[in-house]
């Protein structure tokens, strides 16, 4: 019995081995935007669970937005419970420990189906679940909880396609809607083309069209069973700056370059075990290591050559596919895909398809480590080890093959010279140790020792990929920055004197990145205020509401068009200063005019000048009922409007009016929300472009804004009606 499970046991020490320091040693993650987006959103949901909350609308950021709907936010994936009745920041390590263990055991599941023994399954895994590729993406995690579920779809796409089984067609489905409320439809859509690639294969293999049968199945299923998360995630995409404003600069910016190709046999862009920080001058952000140990990258090459199979030969195919993909603008292969297929125009970040890579190198290893005998490739592991010593010997003695090898990279102007100086150090040391291991590897392939080969390739792993994610410890998030007691004045919010402060805190000549994260710390960067109960009028997301994010971008100098905003947080040398505006608006006030304008028209008026927002309220249609539209009457000081209830999806005010007017609430208005005056359920106005208002009589009134989606309700019923149907029509046949 127990060497049944040896395999799974192997997984879960190499898991320790990575990540034990997180799990139990009060350390947490904190690079890119773990610190700025994940930890922030999670921290957010888990206290709302547990405050009996349900967390569909988020109101610290861009002056509320939509929460649940968004499927990174992982608000209704399974695992999530992990973060809901856990301590917040054990949970989340667990979380990512937990993922990266059922990631090689799905991978190893996998293996075994494909008819290969233990070891060669394992070694397989390993590849896999500790790869640069997959570990590297985990600076947002949701790459992470998504491409573990992968190679578990593919086990059971490829049982339902060799058996035409409606069963395994089903359960695909189901793992299908976890893989996508694991947070990262991008990797969900690469994997739905591998599955179709996948089923055309079988097509001309079994010269029938069942396998496409089976894809719609699969594809229909899925769809239908998700209803709850795809209708509200829809919705917001539909109203979201990704469909018309998306720029293709924007779409491209992290595309595989050809000089990154060297990570994949050397750790070139990789992070300084003893320092714990990534070098972050040099390519794409994402994923900051290509590496899966040396032996598993060459078996993964040379196995097309020594074994004639269907299943190495496809993927080959897709590994060449995903690269030529992942290298974006500097291939045609994805421009083309941009221009003429559905869904490409709405992703960002080429370097995804990076993900088939993956699997495919991963899959072909395992193929490699199964049918080639070591002995038969000693002469190819030396060869080997020359050329990684040469490479090492020129990049180390000549500056002009240095310079040639990272042209076309972005370092910071302000990069530091000592570290471009630990940089080559470190690439010349790394391949050293890269090209030791392969003269270990030539050794030990004369003895056939299998699992000693697997033992040492989990060293090479734990040697380079060990700390590609940055560890903090967890007082970094507990203990407050110096200006949130500044600023914690109540539903007051703060904004930053530029739109963007990511060129403050991307790398500016620190010693270490960790400086990086204490500097965006003290700033309240992206979403990090969020922990501290801050509003900031913008805010992080991959995702935006376009009509909000256009509405901030426009240039003005008043900052009245946002109600609310009190304090303002500018960097000034080496300084943090916060202005306190003394005459701002507060986020629910009473207008006792407005003024009816096209939306167009609505949004130059409102930054301009002469827009006076205490004053009048911009409409996009004739109100009803008896309000002054136009001339001076009771100013919204003479009012009282008080906030007296303010949750994540209730806001409730009271309003004294001295005559018919306005309420105004600056929170986004965005389907779902709903209105009552005194209990009676009343009309919101789109209000100066982006915002709420109600119409209000004289006296004085209790106004209740509710948030509850119509399509999580319609979602959740297509959902349910969907599942019976399955199961029916399963049980039919």
């Amino acid at each position: 019995m127990f060497k049944k499970y040896i395999s799974f046991l192997v997984l879960g020490v190499v898991v320790f081995l990575f990540f034990g320091e997180s799990l139990f040693l009060s350390k947490t993650f904190v690079y890119r935007d773990i610190h700025s987006l994940m930890y922030p959103m999670k921290m957010y949901a888990a206290s709302c669970i547990k405050d009996g909350i349900f967390p569909f609308w988020n109101p610290y950021i861009f002056c509320g937005a939509p929460f649940s709907a968004q499927v990174h936010h992982q608000t209704l994936y399974p695992l999530s419970i992990i973060n809901y009745i856990l301590p917040i920041f054990f949970s989340l390590d667990l979380f990512i420990f937990l993922h990266v263990f059922l990631a090689g055991i799905f991978f190893y599941l996998l293996m075994k189906d494909f008819g290969l023994d233990k070891s060669s399954s394992l070694f397989a895994s390993l590849s896999y679940a500790f790869s640069g590729i997959f570990l590297s993406f985990g600076n947002i995690f949701i790459t992470i909880t998504t491409a573990t579920w992968s190679p578990l779809i593919l086990l059971f796409y490829f049982r339902a396609l060799r058996r035409n089984s409606i069963f395994y067609s089903i359960i695909t489905s189901l793992i299908i809607v976890i893989e996508f409320l694991g947070g990262l439809p991008d990797f969900l859509f690469y994997d739905i083309i591998l599955l179709f690639f996948l089923s055309i294969a079988f097509v001309f293999h079994k010269k029938s069209l069942s396998p496409l049968k089976i894809f719609l199945i699969v594809g229909l299923v899925g769809v239908s069973i998700s209803l709850f998360q795809t209708l509200p995630f829809s919705e917001f995409v539909l109203l979201s700056h990704r469909i018309r404003d998306l720029p293709s600069k924007e779409v491209f910016l992290w595309s595989l370059k050809p000089s990154e190709f060297i990570s994949f046999f050397v750790p070139l862009w990789t992070a300084i075990p003893s320092e714990g920080y990534i070098f972050p001058f040099l390519g794409q952000k994402m994923t900051t290591s290509f590496y899966m140990g040396i032996l598993p990258i060459l078996l993964a090459i040379l196995i097309p050559f020594y074994a004639r199979r269907r299943i190495v030969f496809f993927f080959s195919g897709v590994l060449i596919f995903s690269i030529i993909l992942s290298m974006g603008k500097n291939m045609p292969l994805y421009p083309f895909f941009y221009k003429h297929l559905p869904f490409f125009s709405m992703m960002r970040d080429p370097i995804k398809a990076l993900h088939l890579a993956s699997i495919s190198l991963s899959i072909l290893s395992g193929f490699g480590f199964f049918c080639i005998n070591l002995k038969n490739l000693s002469k190819w592991l030396v060869f080997s080890a020359f050329v990684i010593l040469l490479f090492s010997f020129i990049f180390y003695l000549n500056r002009d093959f240095r310079i040639i090898l990272v042209e076309g990279l972005h370092p910071p102007p302000k990069t530091d010279f000592s570290e471009i100086i630990s940089w080559e150090n470190f690439v010349f040391s790394s391949s050293l140790i890269v090209a030791s291991f392969l003269i270990l590897y030539a050794f030990l392939a004369h003895l056939s020792y299998k699992n000693i080969v697997v033992a040492i390739c989990i060293v090479d792993l734990w040697i380079f990929n060990g700390r590609l994610n940055c560890l903090i410890d967890d007082d970094f998030y507990k203990e407050k920055p110096r200006i949130v007691e500044a600023i914690s004045d109540k539903y007051t919010r703060h904004i930053h004197s530029s739109y963007t402060v990511v060129d403050i805190i991307k790398h500016i000549g620190a010693k270490s990145t960790y400086e990086d994260f204490l500097l965006s710390k003290e700033l309240l960067y992206g979403n990090f205020g969020m922990i501290f109960g801050l509003y900031n009028a913008r805010g992080y997301e991959g995702v935006m509401f376009r009509d909000y994010l256009k509405f901030t971008k426009l240039p003005t100098e008043n900052t009245k068009t946002i109600p609310g905003i009190k304090y303002i947080i500018s960097k000034e040398g080496e300084d943090i200063k916060i202005y306190e505006q003394k005459d701002f608006l507060k986020r629910a006030i009473f207008i006792p005019n407005y003024k009816v304008l096209q939306r167009d028209r609505a949004l130059g008026y409102i930054v301009s000048s002469d827009f006076s927002p205490e004053d009048e309220v911009i409409l996009e249609e004739e109100p009803e009922g008896r309000v002054r539209s136009q001339g001076s009457g009771v100013r919204s000081q003479e009012s009282k409007v008080d906030i007296i209830d303010y949750q994540p999806n209730k806001v409730v005010i009271e309003v004294e009016a001295e005559e018919p007017g306005f309420l105004f609430l600056s929170d986004t208005y965005y389907p779902g929300w709903s209105a009552y005056i005194n209990g009676k359920k009343t009309k919101i106005y789109r209000a100066n472009y982006c915002f709420r208002a109600v119409q209000i009589n004289e006296g004085r009134q209790i106004i209740e804004f509710k948030y509850f989606p119509k399509t999580f309700i319609i979602g959740l019923i297509g959902s349910v009606i969907s599942c019976i149907i399955v199961f029916v029509c399963w049980k039919i046949k």
